[in-house]
């Protein structure tokens, strides 16, 4: 949440959803109390957010709430609305993921074909071990020398 700045006064504005606590009854207590709890973070959120901009030229912040202010009211109803409104530019390059061979020329195709293969076969055939490739690479890159 972007601060509005009005007069060198800033206005925030937080809308928690929901809180829900878990952990026995310290939990249980916070989640009898959530909405005066939630009121409470909100203030608080509201607070901190206008001092980290304290300072700041009006015309900077002023700037990124403009940039940001399409992504800042997004309808909770219609969670596509972003992408059933887009238009691209008449000049955008836009790759379309259900036919991915007509906009690559199928080298998409043919690399996760290969990335499925390596990944899914035996990594040695001479190996007496059946480690799947991906085994392996999991076990050479991210795990010690004792598995974990």
């Amino acid at each position: 949440v972007m601060p509005q700045v009005i007069d060198n006064t800033c206005e925030t504005q937080f809308e928690i959803a929901e809180l829900d606590f878990d952990g026995g009854i310290f939990a249980s207590v916070l989640n009898t109390v959530e909405n005066a709890f939630r009121s409470i973070l909100e203030s608080l959120l509201e607070e901190k957010i206008c001092k980290q901009f304290e300072g700041f030229p009006a015309d900077v912040v002023l700037l990124l709430n403009e940039a940001l202010e399409p992504y800042m009211n997004l309808s909770p109803s219609d969670p596509l609305l972003r992408q059933s409104s887009f238009v691209p530019q008449p000049d955008a390059v836009i790759v379309d993921f259900y036919n991915i061979s007509a906009a690559f020329g199928g080298v998409i195709g043919n690399m996760l074909t290969a990335a499925n293969e390596y990944l899914s076969t035996p990594a040695n055939a001479t190996n007496e071990s059946s480690d799947l490739g991906i085994n392996e690479l999991i076990r050479s890159n991210l795990l010690d020398k004792d598995g974990v």
